[in-house]
């Protein structure tokens, strides 16, 4: 994206819109941050209110050519005594379907053609948290068929970043997370700015709905035939010198990861994801030697 254009982030100051906004400003972009909390970063021009409040926050619409709707209750809060709060049903309504339909609304209304909704694979999962998201993307499907609007629902897997110390208490307790089945957040925010940058440079009444997973040295026939040489022997062809490492944190080397397809999100967008199992034990070795734990650097910049 070389022409500079202007950007309002819902949600704008979580991790996701911080690293968004760092990626953007960096390449002389406007960034609005429409959050209840100031923005993280310094670049971003603050909004500070609710999407549930659009007399707050709809006259900055005039200036934005791309909308990154983020601002939603996540499954996390979905859980009893969650360590980032636990948020009733009616307040997953009321922000993730309410909050959805207002700006979406507010933007038909101010001409913006261009969003890209953050949705989740969560979808799939059936509980309530999914099922809000889901009626965000039925939103998007109304809005496209009564409006000259083209939307990109990615659906992420969870990417909770492994900084976030309300979550988790140290790296190698985010890694035993994120071998469950998880996508980095530099993997999302690159699939994020490839998305704005299809929405600036396409026009197409549409809303498509692409899923963003991490990278994986197994391929589909590794997957298809797990450990057909015994337990392990499926991790041991990649990653032989990280089993004792593995195993002393308690990472299943036995079963094999849930891969998600993602040939629409690969061939419409370009997108790459570059944060895999083999990277995580790389970082979690550092670790264990007492280094620092490095932020990947290896956020795509467009």
């Amino acid at each position: 994206m070389h022409t500079p254009a202007t950007f309002l982030l819902s949600g704008g100051s979580g991790d996701l819109g911080s690293a968004l906004t760092e990626q953007l400003t960096a390449q002389s972009h406007r960034v609005y941050c429409l959050d209840p909390r100031q923005p993280q970063h310094p670049r971003a021009i603050p909004l500070v209110g609710s999407i549930l409040q659009p007399e707050t926050w709809q006259s900055a619409l005039q200036d934005v050519d791309v909308v990154v709707h983020i601002a939603a209750w996540h499954g996390i809060h979905a859980l009893p005594n969650s360590p980032a709060g636990t948020r009733t049903p009616n307040e997953f309504w009321e922000l993730n379907v309410t909050g959805t339909f207002r700006l979406f609304s507010a933007c038909q209304q101010a001409g913006i053609r261009r969003i890209v909704n953050i949705s989740s694979t969560s979808i799939l999962d059936g509980d309530f948290y999914g099922f809000t998201k889901q009626m965000g993307e039925e939103i998007a499907n109304y809005f496209v068929q009564t409006s000259p609007m083209q939307i990109l629902s990615l659906r992420p897997r969870a990417f909770i970043p492994h900084q976030n110390r309300v979550v988790y208490a140290n790296f190698a307790e985010w890694a035993r997370w994120y071998w469950g089945g998880a996508v980095h957040l530099s993997d999302v925010t690159q699939a994020t700015q490839l998305a704005c940058q299809y929405l600036l440079t396409h026009e197409k009444n549409r809303h498509a709905v692409l899923t963003v997973d991490g990278a994986y040295e197994y391929t589909w026939e590794d997957l298809a035939h797990w450990d057909t040489a015994g337990r392990g022997s499926t991790f041991r062809k990649y990653y032989a010198k990280y089993e004792t490492l593995a195993e002393r944190h308690n990472l299943d080397i036995a079963t094999p990861p849930h891969r998600l397809p993602m040939q629409d999100t690969e061939t419409l967008l370009g997108y790459r994801p570059q944060y895999s199992h083999g990277v995580l034990l790389q970082e979690l070795a550092e670790y264990d030697k007492g280094q620092t734990k490095p932020i990947p650097t290896f956020i795509k910049t467009i």
